[in-house]
């Protein structure tokens, strides 16, 4: 079974955070720095880094 990765990427550029997830890590941030992503949350910046990662199992959410 493949791990999902839900992240945070932090600007010290914008002073902004992203939220994201993903399967590949090092690909989703160079990503976000080359602007790939043409969204107005990221493209503004290309000094985005890691401020936090949680592996996952998988891409569902369970709530009890």
């Amino acid at each position: 079974m493949d791990s999902f990765f839900v992240y945070i990427i932090y600007s010290p550029l914008t002073d902004r955070f992203y939220i994201g997830q993903t399967q590949n890590l090092q690909e989703r941030l160079e990503q976000h720095n080359t602007g790939y992503f043409k969204n107005a949350h990221t493209h503004s910046a290309c000094d985005w880094e890691f401020y936090h990662t949680i592996t996952c199992q998988s891409r569902k959410l369970y709530f009890k």
